[in-house]
């Protein structure tokens, strides 16, 4: 595990106190459907956009999502 996945475990564990193993479930399920779904469109975007571009939208989304904790 990396120190996000423990940030974010913590998190939902303090938030949702009584329903801390729901709340842990949702969330592996939501990173195992992303784990199977990117996949089957990176290889298609760094094809189509080429290296420096598919990285650079990687990075916009990623910026895009930062203020998300707040």
């Amino acid at each position: 595990m990396t120190r996000y996945e423990l940030i974010v475990q913590s998190y939902l564990v303090d938030t949702y106190i009584l329903y801390s193993a729901s709340a842990l479930a949702g969330n592996t399920v939501i990173r195992s459907i992303f784990g199977v779904v990117l996949p089957l469109f990176t290889v298609r975007m760094y094809d189509e956009l080429g290296v420096h571009w598919a990285g650079s939208l990687i990075g916009f989304i990623a910026l895009a999502f930062l203020p998300a904790p707040m």
